[in-house]
């Protein structure tokens, strides 16, 4: 491989969480063979003086003010004259072996690709991929807050992409990649543009893959590629973050589904309060019972974990061991995870839901 790789992380109040991004970048280009030029845009920093600031393989671009996550991309990429750019969180770390299986994707002629994503280092728990962003989904999805009947339909077709990319021995093409890790060709830099920085933050790899989509142009998920995202770190304790959410909503509802829809739906009560009947067990990492053989479920078993009641994104478990009888939360990912309720469901391979419960976290761990 002889393609110029330049590695652009988007860095906003986690000093802590960027050190250990960038020794895990350098720990696989080291283990791959790889060379790559690591560029830091600090869109907000309480130490910007980190230890590697002066390496020759580190460059720090320092804006004064906060881009958001896609004009913090978009200067770093402009920073750069590489073939190949990967985007990142700075609450992502690669695992050996990430960056070449991305790269190797793309030499074969795919020019946008991303890993396999989990919620945790000892990768018990897969992230999903994005949701469906059309108007069918999003209306279904928002009728799940009504009715059971509605969020099951949504789940279930949730369930279908998700198992896509979950289930994926080999690469397959996709459009729902995660924002948090990507790897582009500069060709499809090029002919799609940069991100819109009119997202703050928050849809705007969508919007991008969107456009991408438009071109004609493939993505494609990589399951041989591996890394932990350590979800939200960036936003859990930024005040502006469900402002910025709204707002970007907005502004891709007004592009792709027109502006008549998202009056519609604003003028929807914000949310039907559903909640499915499932026992609750508050302040503890909970262990989740699995169905008896007797049940006969098809394994493997999906322990989907959501903090919507619609269980709409998830994250997942995949459990192949037919003798196992309780599934236990990762203290990790508990440990981590932001106050608030968690939704948990037990599905087979035939989309039967085989159990359920909600867990309240009351505090930061």
């Amino acid at each position: 491989m002889t393609s110029r790789i330049a590695i652009v992380i988007v860095h906003y109040h986690t000093p802590h969480l960027l050190t250990r991004a960038v020794d895990a970048l350098r720990l696989d280009l080291a283990s791959s063979g790889l060379s790559a030029h690591i560029i830091v845009v600090d869109n907000g920093s309480n130490s910007p003086n980190w230890e590697w600031t002066d390496s020759a393989d580190v460059t720090v671009l320092a804006p004064g003010k906060n881009l958001g996550y896609a004009g913090g991309v978009n200067l770093g990429v402009a920073h750069s004259d590489a073939d190949i750019f990967v985007l990142m969180n700075p609450d992502v770390e690669v695992f050996p072996g990430c960056l070449s299986a991305l790269i190797n994707e793309i030499d074969r002629g795919t020019p946008v690709v991303g890993p396999r994503l989990y919620w945790d280092e000892t990768r018990k728990i897969l992230l999903p991929p994005r949701e469906e962003n059309t108007r069918r989904f999003t209306l279904l999805a928002y009728l799940g807050s009504f009715s059971e009947r509605a969020a099951r339909q949504a789940r279930r077709q949730w369930r279908r992409l998700a198992a896509k990319h979950w289930l994926a021995s080999e690469p397959v093409q996709s459009y729902a990649l995660s924002g948090s890790i990507l790897a582009v060709h500069s060709s499809a830099w090029d002919a799609v543009g940069p991100f819109d920085s009119g997202f703050m933050m928050y849809f705007e790899e969508t919007d991008w893959f969107e456009r991408l989509k438009r071109e004609g142009l493939q993505a494609a998920y990589v399951p041989q590629a591996t890394a932990w995202h350590r979800y939200a770190q960036s936003t859990v304790n930024e005040p502006q973050s469900e402002r910025w959410f709204r707002d970007s909503d907005r502004r891709f509802q007004d592009r792709y589904y027109g502006a008549w829809f998202r009056l519609f739906m604003s003028l929807m009560p914000e949310n039907g309060g559903y909640r499915q009947a499932v026992f609750q067990q508050a302040g503890t990492c909970p262990e989740i019972e699995l169905p008896a053989p007797a049940a006969n479920p098809i394994f493997p078993l999906q322990v989907e974990i959501s903090p919507s009641p619609s269980g709409i994104p998830a994250g997942a478990a995949l459990v192949t061991d037919r003798t196992q009888t309780t599934w236990l939360f990762p203290e990790q990912v508990w440990n981590g995870a932001a106050p608030g309720t968690y939704y948990i469901r037990v599905v087979d391979q035939s989309d039967a839901e085989v159990g359920a419960r909600c867990t309240t976290k009351t505090s930061s761990s």
